[in-house]
C-alpha cells in the first residue's frame, strides 16, 4: 500500500509527525505491516510523515531502504519483521547460510514456500 508516493504502514501507538521509526516485530500479523518508535536501541527503518493514531494508516518515508516484492522459501516461519537471507538459487529464506548478509525484513507473513511477499530491502539495493 502506498501513499503520498512512499510505503504506508499501520501505527503500533499514537505516532507523532517526523520522528524515527521501524517495524514492529511484535505485531506479527498486521497488513499493512505496524511501525512504532525506533527508540534507543535496533536500526530505524523510515521517518513517520505525520501524526497517526493507534492503527491508522501512516506514510514513512524509508531510510536508503525500497519495498520490493520477492519469492521466499520457509525454513521455520516467515512473519512481519523477519530477517531474510539470499539462497545460491536467488530465493530470499529466513534460514542464515553460511557467510550470508541480512537483505530484506519481511512486511507480509508468507504461508508457504513459493510465495511472493513484500519486503524492505536493507542498505543501498
Amino acid at each position: 500500500m502506498w501513499n503520498d508516493s512512499v510505503p504506508t504502514f499501520k501505527a503500533t501507538g499514537t505516532l507523532a509527525a517526523k520522528r524515527l521509526v521501524k517495524i514492529d516485530t511484535a505485531a506479527t500479523d498486521s497488513s499493512p505491516a505496524k511501525v512504532k518508535y525506533a527508540g534507543a536501541t535496533g536500526i530505524p527503518h523510515g521517518i513517520s510523515q505525520y501524526e497517526a493514531a493507534t492503527n491508522e494508516l501512516l506514510a514513512v518515508k524509508t531510510l536508503n531502504y525500497r519495498v520490493q516484492e520477492v519469492e521466499v522459501t520457509i525454513s521455520t516461519a516467515i512473519v512481519v519483521g523477519t530477517t531474510l537471507y539470499p539462497l545460491a538459487s536467488g530465493i530470499g529464506s529466513d534460514h542464515q547460510t553460511t557467510n550470508a548478509s541480512a537483505v530484506a525484513v519481511a512486511l507480509q507473513q508468507a504461508g508457504a514456500s513459493g510465495d511472493i511477499i513484500q519486503v524492505l530491502m536493507l542498505g543501498k539495493f
